[in-house]
Parts: C-alpha cells; sequence; structure tokens
C-alpha cells in the first residue's frame, strides 16, 4: 500500500513548495517506507510506500515510462494478483502490485481496470495529450479524499481548503 499525490499544471510550471504541502502530511501522519518524485516542468508525482508485503519492498512508483509518454502512480493491493500475472504471463513472483497493475496499463490501457480486484487508486497522465487519467476501486477504498477540487490559480484551491479546515494535499 502506498501514498500518492500530484499536481498537473498546463499553464505554469509547479513551484516546489506546492510539491512539499502535499508530500508533508504523508510524511507527518504515515509510517512510509520510501518516498520517490517523478516531475518536469509542469507535472509532478509522487508516491509513499509503506512495506506491507515481502512483494512491495521492491515497489517503485511512479513510473515515467518514456516509451508511452506517460507517467503513471499506483496505491493498490490486488485481490486476484495470481489471476493477472497468468493473463499478463508474469512469472515473476516477486513483482510488486504496483508494478504489476502498470504491466496491465501498457497492455490494456485503461482498459486494465476490468482486470483488477482489490483496492486500488491509480492516476496516468500522458504528456502528447495533457490528459490526466484518475481511477478509484469500485467502493472508493482507496480515495482518501472527499472531493476533487479544481482550479486555475493554486492559491484558490490552498484557500478554499483552509477554509473548510482540512488539510491542503
Amino acid at each position: 500500500m502506498s501514498a500518492i499525490w500530484g499536481q498537473v499544471s498546463w499553464n505554469e510550471e509547479i513551484a516546489d513548495e506546492v510539491t512539499q504541502t502535499m508530500r508533508l502530511p504523508y510524511e507527518q501522519k504515515c509510517k512510509l517506507d520510501k518516498i520517490r518524485e517523478c516531475s518536469q516542468k509542469h507535472f509532478y508525482m509522487g508516491c509513499g510506500i509503506q512495506f506491507v508485503t515481502k512483494e512491495s519492498v521492491m515497489e517503485q512508483l511512479p513510473i515515467f515510462d518514456r516509451e508511452r509518454n506517460c507517467s503513471v502512480t499506483i496505491d493498490g493491493l490486488l485481490d486476484n494478483r495470481q489471476e493477472l500475472m497468468e493473463l499478463l504471463q508474469v512469472a515473476d513472483d516477486t513483482l510488486p502490485d504496483g508494478s504489476l497493475m502498470y504491466q496491465a496499463y501498457c497492455k490494456w490501457g485503461m482498459d486494465c481496470l476490468r482486470h483488477f480486484c482489490g483496492l486500488f487508486s491509480m492516476a496516468v497522465y500522458k504528456f502528447s495529450t495533457k490528459r490526466l487519467y484518475l481511477a478509484v476501486d469500485q467502493v472508493s477504498a482507496r480515495c482518501n479524499s472527499e472531493q476533487l477540487l479544481l482550479n486555475n490559480r493554486v492559491a484558490v484551491l490552498f484557500l478554499r481548503v483552509r477554509e473548510d479546515k482540512r488539510e491542503a494535499y
């Protein structure tokens, strides 16, 4: 299991203080064993990983895929791990769930969601089309936010979150 966060800006560069603000609550409240980040001028994804399975120690999220021109991050714990490995013809049983889910994305695109059974949140950003895809499991068990805030100014989002006395991330 892990914690994922990120930001996409179609007009402005991502500021370091914004990424730090998103990462900070996870660093303070979660026992994260590893934090990895992926960023470019207008894009940022982070993933804090907890070693809850023997496979999760090997997790390398987020993934920046130059060949597919996308970045993917996943918070997932599969119930149908063995079945998915068979469908993907993966023999390596040490492959972490996030990496296995990423392989499913590589094979089926966003249709990979039809093959997942378990708890997950997933974000895919395609640089070529500037599209962000967000997905959660059927009951949103891994979605820890009540809402998705969209605005063209980050300052407005943080102001809104503070007014509601909620955490900014």
